[in-house]
């Protein structure tokens, strides 16, 4: 066969999902992925042309002029009929033979495909490929085919998947003559296929270690041997979310709160994944301002209708139960019933989820349409729970790096059946965890991971660890990381620091749009660990935020709103987000331009300036009888957020009119909150 009837198709797009535009990313001076792929196969003695096949759509563009100022063929064909856009570039070039190589391979070896290209030709085959099943290097595949299989293909495949992935007809039909180049050793689990930023991160440190052009085969297994903890870095890593999603499918039915023996179980799952320590801390020790509670633990639970049948049961959904509802049994008259439901109106088929942890109460959620449907009469009611003296539970897992400073990790475990609301982040934070701690290299930092409770949980660990918070120079909260929406970034309160600077770069990095908050203190647990006693450099990169999507705590947040492939694309930007740290450890400068550090600024007669006397997290202002004034109405919410918006910003350098202008609340408004806080001895104003 004549060497210019034997092609090589590389197909490249931009519009990669998992690492946007990768082809065209730099790996070592100017050379691109795609140049790589391309001086790689030009060492080739077998090939005799290759083209570069990419989509007609207009993103691709760059890819098409990029090859012209090289002198480099393009094709451009269908985005999702991978398989026409073979087959019509190989008939126009008319290639006999067609090697097919994908442009995420820029270390491929051509002597290695010449092999495979050789024993294509002394073989009487249609098809030879070099992974069914893979025994190489993931990075070294070669599909060979002739031109009469592939137009075979090209004119019977129907299925999606086969037009998609081109070959899939000419190794799954049997109507081909097909074969498998096998290793004499599998070496599959190496692996420098350019999918992820991990993988770009791999090949660039290769590149960088192997001088020599061609980089062959047995120089990168070399290098394997050499410095293996070097291929660590794009290892271990749950590339679909099957393993996040399976850990959320198992955690789901469990009945959690802030203490309880559901957290407990809920940790004890966590524990066969990665080696936690458990803490329990007695109920009445006091955490600053908090104390924790009676612990609370429930069995059943269920309203019967007048005819005797059930109509509400704990063991269909715990959502049904005001969660740390006291026990109760009695029967009681549909009015007094109504006193104790919550329902949704404008979500009329969802179950509301509730608590009243510092309140003793009881009560029942159900959806709206079924409260509709009440009749008159006598309700028996059932709650068989215990709310005594025990433990809040939580647990901690410390991941020793080469030096003592810390990125801490925060997710919560009191949610009952919630998925993307506690549960996506628990499994995001489990499967980072395994992945650092596998590492075959101590990384620099030493990683912290917290399975807490929301709010008492953050500040009962901050209360007994104050030695070890000087460590911290990083965190994240990690909740609603699975639903479909764009990434979502809440800076900490320095608002610039490390992680606030490396987290933006890592999501304008994606190409992909995402949403950037300022701090502001409500939310989850991140405005325990930036209060003002303590203003850890800690924000919360989510998807969606929480209270910003319709399944919001209720019923609908279950295990069909979070998906495996946003578990996984968030866990891949949290990686990115590590790897980044690691390779700038001891370079960043401090810019800590605070939104309102003013220290020797006058203030005119009407600014106030005031200091909070529980500057360590926020202090409990139910036992102070402001909580319950301050909720209901919306005006009642607007003074909380004022409540909160001067507990957290009134360090003794920020005053009313600052607080006003980053937090957008009314003066009057935020002088008013002030003025009960004093009377409350949370805070006193300080003369300038």
């Amino acid at each position: 066969m004549k060497k210019k009837s034997i092609g090589c198709i590389v197909q490249a797009r931009m519009g990669s999902s998992r690492l946007p535009k990768k082809v065209m990313s730099i790996i070592y001076e100017n050379k691109t992925v795609l140049d790589c792929v391309i001086d790689q196969l030009s060492h080739s003695k077998l090939i005799g042309n290759l083209v570069v096949a990419t989509t007609s759509k207009k993103i691709d563009d760059p890819i098409e002029n990029h090859l012209q100022k090289n002198g480099i063929s393009c094709f451009r064909g269908n985005e999702n009929d991978v398989l026409d856009r073979y087959y019509q570039c190989a008939k126009k070039h008319n290639f006999e033979t067609i090697v097919r190589i994908p442009a995420d391979k820029p270390i491929i070896d051509p002597l290695f495909v010449d092999k495979v290209i050789q024993k294509f030709l002394e073989s009487d085959i249609d098809y030879i490929s070099t992974f069914h099943p893979p025994s190489f290097p993931i990075g070294s595949e070669v599909e060979i085919f002739n031109f009469s299989s592939l137009e075979n293909a090209w004119k019977n495949a129907s299925l999606p998947y086969e037009r998609e992935h081109v070959t899939p007809y000419l190794y799954n039909t049997k109507k081909f003559k097909a074969m498998n180049y096998a290793n004499k050793k599998n070496q599959s689990s190496i692996r420098y296929v350019v999918d992820r930023y991990e993988d770009l991160l791999l090949v660039k440190k290769i590149f960088s270690k192997i001088s020599k052009r061609p980089i062959l085969m047995q120089d990168i297994l070399q290098l394997f041997e050499q410095e293996k903890s070097l291929f660590e870095i794009n290892k271990n890593i749950d590339y679909d979310g099957k393993n996040m999603y399976k850990l959320l499918k198992k955690l789901y039915p469990i009945c959690r709160s802030i203490t309880g023996n559901g957290t407990r179980k809920t940790l004890k799952i966590i524990s066969e994944q990665i080696p936690l320590i458990i803490h329990e801390v007695p109920t009445g020790t006091n955490v600053f301002d908090w104390t924790i509670p009676k612990e609370w633990n429930i069995k059943d639970a269920y309203i019967k209708a007048p005819n005797g049948k059930k109509i509400i049961e704990f063991k269909n959904s715990n959502l049904h139960v005001l969660n740390y509802s006291i026990p109760v049994h009695k029967t009681i008259s549909l009015s007094e019933l109504k006193e104790h439901l919550f329902t949704l109106p404008k979500q009329p088929d969802a179950i509301p989820y509730k608590t009243s942890y510092y309140a003793e109460n009881w009560g029942f959620c159900m959806s709206h349409n079924q409260f509709l449907k009440l009749e008159n009469g006598n309700y028996e009611i059932l709650i068989d729970s215990k709310l005594k003296k025990g433990s809040l539970t939580y647990g901690e897992y410390y991941i020793k790096g080469k030096f003592e400073e810390e990125v801490l990790f925060s997710c919560y475990v009191c949610h009952p059946s919630i998925c993307n609301d506690s549960l996506s982040g628990v499994v995001l934070a489990v499967e980072l965890a395994k992945y650092i701690s596998n590492l075959k290299q101590k990384p620099n930092y030493s990683f912290r991971f917290l399975f807490i409770p929301e709010t008492i949980g953050a500040i009962t660990w901050l209360a007994r660890n104050q030695q070890k918070i000087k460590k911290i120079k990083h965190g994240l909260v990690m909740t609603c990381v699975g639903d479909s929406g764009p990434s979502t970034y809440k800076k900490s309160r320095q608002g610039n620091s490390e992680i606030d600077q490396t987290v933006i770069s890592v999501l304008k990095d994606s190409k992909e749009n995402f949403k950037l908050l300022d701090f502001f203190p409500l939310g989850s647990d991140e405005r325990q660990y930036c209060s003002p006693g303590f203003n850890l450099p800690v924000g919360s990169l989510m998807r969606t935020m929480y209270g910003k999507f319709p399944e919001y705590h209720t019923s609908a947040d279950d295990l069909n709103f979070v998906k495996e492939e946003f578990l996984a694309d968030t866990f891949s930007k949290y990686l990115k987000v590590i790897l980044k740290l690691e390779e700038n450890y001891g370079k960043f400068t401090s810019n800590n331009n605070n939104k309102i550090i003013r220290k020797n600024k006058k203030l005119d007669k009407n600014d106030h300036v005031f200091l909070n006397l529980y500057p360590k997290c926020e202090p409990q202002l139910g036992k102070r009888g402001i909580y319950h004034d301050i909720l209901g109405q919306n005006q009642d919410f607007v003074k909380e957020k004022a409540i909160m918006w001067i507990l957290s910003f009134s360090d003794g350098i920020n005053s009313i009119k600052d607080i006003e202008k980053i937090s957008k609340i009314d003066i009057n408004m935020l002088m008013e909150a002030s003025s009960l806080l004093c009377e409350k001895n949370l805070i006193k104003e300080i003369t300038n």
